[in-house]
């Protein structure tokens, strides 16, 4: 997520064609009949962008005549006829429709619309994407577990993306495991599950019940590091349950109990 508002791609669509056979290149950006040929970029409106377009100078054409035309009867110190006030109040209601009837046909579509990104209930940019899953997923992309550099254990980030043209919305939850530390002594962790260190059932050592699911824990056998994996986790912000978490407690345990554990698993 970034602080600053951005405004992606214009309310437009941008094709590129071989010149010598009209083949969409958009994806390679040459033609692999005739590479040596030219290819055009053709930068045009969606038909449904263009309805809306036209719907909104239509409107606001009606707009600006009735705004004249009750300026001149002020001028001339004329009551404005009633039967004007009907008919150029109807006009503007029927343009009115006609344009919220062609943004209602953006709906669903492929046209691109604009739509206003959000990250923890925190509005943070706006993008021009084709569908809502585009825009949902440029949302959870965005998704940085750097800028929650204060927290510990799996997070969980709400994310929502809104069309204000079309009244569209929808929402995910990312989830944002915690890095795992470094193990000081290997190169890699070696996690086991000692009884001794762990408790538990002798034949299930360090897994516990936890709701619907368990809370398993784990030691690397190197460095002392503890895992801890939630089956059952639960979030604050909306009590969702049935999630996956991951912890670390690094240095939990010593290296002569780590000596002990590594006799009990040869």
């Amino acid at each position: 997520m970034t602080n600053a508002m951005q405004t992606q791609a214009p309310l437009t669509m941008t094709t590129h064609h071989c010149r010598e056979c009209g083949e969409d290149v958009h994806e390679t950006g040459f033609c692999a009949a005739h590479p040596n040929e030219i290819v055009d970029t053709i930068v045009s409106v969606h038909p449904l962008r263009a309805a809306v377009n036209k719907a909104e100078a239509y409107l606001r054409e009606a707009r600006e005549e009735q705004e004249s035309a009750l300026a001149a009867f002020e001028l001339a110190g004329e009551e404005i006829p009633s039967s004007f006030e009907l008919n150029s109040n109807e006009v503007l209601r029927v343009h009115e429709q006609d344009l919220e009837n062609a943004k209602s046909a953006l709906e669903g579509s492929d046209c691109p619309r604009q739509w206003a990104l959000r990250e923890g209930g925190y509005e943070y940019a706006t993008i021009t994407a084709s569908s809502t899953e585009e825009a949902l997923e440029e949302a959870r992309s965005n998704v940085d577990r750097s800028n929650y550099s204060d927290c510990t254990g799996t997070l969980w980030i709400d994310v929502r993306v809104d069309c204000e043209e079309t009244g569209e919305r929808a929402s995910d939850t990312v989830a944002l495991d915690e890095d795992e530390p470094d193990c000081e002594v290997g190169e890699t962790h070696e996690w086991s599950a000692p009884h001794s260190l762990l408790g538990g059932l002798t034949e299930n050592p360090g897994v516990f019940g936890h709701g619907g699911g368990a809370i398993i824990h784990e030691v690397c056998l190197t460095c002392g590091c503890k895992r801890t994996t939630d089956t059952w986790a639960q979030t604050r912000e909306t009590g969702e349950q049935g999630l996956r978490s991951v912890s670390y407690e690094e240095h939990e345990y010593t290296s002569d109990e780590l000596d002990v554990a590594r006799l009990e698993t040869e």
